[in-house]
């Protein structure tokens, strides 16, 4: 490397200008044929390729460095290169306490996870901290965590919370790991998580291979079934019982099928909502009932939609959390009603 420098030092000299070349020549030679092509040769021979030999050696040493040091880091893992403040969020309904205290309890056991790298907000020594803005730090959180998970119930199904938390993470594209409980199936997903795929709870085979997908996406190995098998056997129990097998409403639902003389009087704008909705076999986005509804204003379209949820004629799911986006679409009840009114046999309220 020093002879590398001396080199390159002369050759700038010269260069320059601040050393003349002949002059150099003559005492490099000592006095004889500084001028002629000998003289040119000579030097080219002794200093200005064995320079060259010298840097081209350096370079390909560098390149080599660049080309390890590269190859090091596209082969580090994903995971190993972001901090997480939790390595899992636990999205559930709070009616799910006992199950995602059990489904904690599993995850402890079977992954070796430390209570403070778990975020379950309804569990006791998992909840958030005494004073934390809930909103902030739930919005925070489920973000900054390694892992996701959606406990999937026909309970948690009807939470806004839930569906805005799974909404959060398949907007930013991060990991979610989708489990179906208590009879949740997965025709019974809406919105941008139609598409997941999700595993059963009840089903000790799905949760094998989903502790191993969990294991996998935060870089870690599942201990041996023998160390958490009562964990599993009691979570595997718990997601099986309590099965529906009606998908659930984002509101309650009638009853009973409504009869001709049985029907709510229904007032002249829900009216055209079931009408509106019955004409669209997609559904209606929240932002074209706004558009159709101008006269009504936010506030009392609102009131409107929640009203016929409440009934049951209608259900909301959310098509996209980061644009404010719902869908609407009639129920079976409400598709009942449609056929009523529009065979004229139900009765409805002129009032605004």
């Amino acid at each position: 490397m020093e002879k590398l420098h001396l080199q390159s030092s002369l050759l700038i000299e010269i260069a320059d200008r601040r050393v003349d070349l002949f002059e150099f020549l003559g005492e490099f030679l000592g006095g004889a044929g500084a001028n002629d092509d000998e003289g040119t040769s000579s030097f080219c021979e002794q200093i200005v390729r064995p320079y060259l030999r010298e840097y081209q050696k350096l370079a390909q040493t560098i390149a080599e460095r660049l080309r390890k040091t590269s190859s090091q880091k596209s082969s580090m893992k994903p995971a190993s290169k972001m901090f997480y403040s939790l390595e899992v969020f636990i999205s559930h309904s709070s009616d799910d306490r006992d199950l995602a205290e059990a489904l904690v309890g599993l995850l402890r056991s079977a992954l070796n996870l430390n209570p403070n790298s778990i975020r379950c907000t309804s569990v006791p020594g998992y909840k958030l901290p005494l004073g934390a803005d809930t909103d902030e730090k739930i919005r925070s959180e489920i973000l900054d965590s390694r892992v996701l998970i959606g406990l999937l119930t026909p309970t948690s199904l009807k939470s806004s919370y839930v569906l805005f938390e799974l909404g959060a993470r398949w907007g930013k594209n991060l990991f979610i790991g989708p489990l179906l409980a208590k009879g949740a199936q997965a025709g019974f997903l809406r919105g941008p998580i139609t598409g997941f795929n999700a595993l059963q709870a009840h089903n000790e085979r799905d949760m094998h291979q989903f502790l191993e997908d969990v294991a996998k996406q935060m870089g870690s190995a599942v201990n041996n079934p023998a160390v958490y098998s009562n964990d599993l056997k009691a979570f595997v129990s718990q997601a099986g019982s309590d099965s529906t097998s009606q998908p659930p409403n984002n509101a309650q639902t009638l009853p009973a099928p409504a009869a001709p003389d049985s029907l709510p009087k229904l007032s002249r704008h829900t009216v055209i909502l079931i009408k509106l909705l019955g004409q669209h076999l997609n559904g209606q986005l929240s932002s074209n009932l706004s558009n159709f509804f101008k006269g009504l204003g936010p506030v009392r379209l609102r009131s409107l939609v929640d009203d016929a949820a409440k009934l049951g004629l209608i259900t909301e799911s959310i098509v996209d959390s980061r644009e404010g986006l719902t869908r609407f679409q009639l129920t079976a009840p409400g598709r009942e009603i449609l056929t009523k009114i529009l065979d004229g046999k139900s009765d409805h309220q002129d009032s605004k």
